[in-house]
């Protein structure tokens, strides 16, 4: 990755950081003004509903988090992706291989896998074979810098819901990440 692409990632997940910071502060916001008048006594009907409202918004951004796995041996990819990924309130693991993959998704099950194609002992393609051969219906977003490798994966028996070819840019991870949990959900 290029350092313009660093930077790019860089100021794409301070944008993130501060949409964030914006929602929390107007949520503390409110929350003072009910302990105020709760301290006080002065509360109003309106303010129960109030309260409730707050509790679902806390309660909608602290839960339901889907879990990722990314499988790269590029540990620069991973941690980048990771990043913006838990950004914006996924779970996110790694594995640098494909057996750390096969072994990690036998032990848990993921909402999404992110799977190179091209892993240093096992290719992604039969990662995601050996998945749904373990029962996993674990939705499988592949990666690669292949071209001639991306035209053939979306028609493997294994239900590649998309192919992200590399360099991939965070708009493009975030859009296909949301738009391949919220299939089928």
């Amino acid at each position: 990755m290029s350092l313009k692409e660093k930077i790019d990632v860089l100021d794409f997940l301070i944008s993130i950081l501060k949409e964030h910071e914006e929602s929390l502060y107007e949520i503390t916001q409110r929350l003072e003004k009910l302990s105020e008048r709760l301290e006080s006594g002065e509360m109003k009907p309106e303010d129960k509903r109030l309260i409730e409202e707050t509790k679902k918004e806390v309660e909608e951004a602290t839960s339901g988090k889907s879990s990722i796995l990314i499988v790269d041996d590029d540990e620069f990819l991973t941690e980048t992706f990771k990043v913006i990924l838990e950004t914006v309130g996924y779970q996110v693991e790694v594995a640098a291989t494909g057996m750390q993959a096969i072994h990690k998704t036998k032990n848990k099950t993921y909402d999404l896998v992110i799977l190179d194609i091209k892993l240093p002992d096992i290719n992604g393609d039969e990662v995601a074979r050996i998945m749904k051969k373990q029962g996993k219906k674990t939705k499988v977003v592949m990666i690669t810098g292949y071209e001639k490798l991306a035209e053939g994966l979306k028609d493997e028996p294994v239900d590649v819901k998309e192919v992200l070819m590399k360099p991939v840019s965070p708009n493009n991870l975030l859009t296909v990440t949301k738009k391949v949990l919220e299939d089928n959900k």
